[in-house]
């Protein structure tokens, strides 16, 4: 009986350990096997693969990812795919990622809504993404898992930055995750970090609007009643700084006042979902 030979390792070439990274394009690259078929990729921010951040199967021996956290550590590997076998995992390979710029140009749109893991209309889920200069077309991608595995929807699409999408996903209250590309003249670039949903009846996302638009009124009528009982502590803060001192009470009043609205509206949002 003849066993089948083992498939090899597909090493990690970059990034490695030293290596700087950018964040809003990373690309990967790995030695080519020749008995394989695929390669399956893995990134995470612990070495023992414990917090993963994504798993991506390719036919190609090279990736590239956005939207990375600046200034952070990483850790990724890779195996092979055969017709008989998989290889292990490669050895991980560390990298850090360069402190984030937030006046960089990219050619990678950023979802707007639905965003958050918020409560949207199963029947008409708009989504909405900002705009590249130089995009051609954009591509959406919708699944229920972080990695895309598994793809609810994938639509390559025009020159557009909005999609409908009608009653084509369940009303049960399931989490979806989605992201989008786009395509310049130097075909199409990396996807946008994935975004999630949770697909609701009609009535729960609108229950969920109107919570959230009570919480946005009264944080507005909390600020204001703030601002007009320390009007004369503002005026003096706001004055020129030869004439007066801001008061120290008053700042950190406004300050937990400022908190204490969030946390409002986080609970508020976490009742709705």
């Amino acid at each position: 009986m003849t066993t089948p030979a083992t498939i090899a390792l597909p090493n990690p070439l970059a990034p490695i350990a030293g290596n700087r990274v950018d964040p809003t394009t990373a690309r990967f690259l790995w030695r080519a096997v020749p008995d394989a078929t695929g390669y399956t990729f893995q990134l995470a921010t612990d070495e023992a693969f414990t917090q993963l951040v994504l798993t991506n199967e390719t036919t190609q021996v090279r990736t590239t990812l956005a939207g990375l956290a600046g200034d952070s550590v990483y850790y990724w590997r890779v195996r092979a795919t055969g017709t008989g076998e998989d290889s292990a995992f490669s050895e991980a390979a560390m990298f850090r990622t360069r402190r984030a710029s937030t006046g960089r140009k990219t050619a990678v749109p950023a979802p707007l809504s639905p965003v958050g893991g918020i409560p949207a209309d199963a029947s008409a889920i708009a989504m909405h993404w900002t705009s590249v200069p130089t995009a051609s077309a954009y591509h959406v991608q919708v699944a229920t898992t972080p990695d895309f595995s598994d793809l609810a929807f994938d639509l390559p699409m025009g020159n557009t930055t909005s999609l409908t999408l009608l009653s084509l996903l369940p009303e049960d209250n399931t989490v979806y995750y989605w992201r989008v590309r786009c395509e310049t003249d130097k075909g199409w670039q990396p996807w946008s970090a994935p975004v999630s949903f949770h697909a609701v009846p009609d009535a729960k996302a609108d229950a969920f609007d109107a919570s959230l638009e009570a919480t946005r009124s009264e944080a507005t009528r909390l600020n204001a009643q703030w601002r007009e009982a320390h009007a004369d502590t503002l005026a003096e803060a706001e004055a020129p700084y030869l004439t007066g001192q801001t008061s120290f009470a008053a700042i950190v009043s406004f300050a937990l006042m400022m908190v204490v609205s969030f946390l409002f509206l986080i609970w508020v949002l976490r009742l709705a979902v």
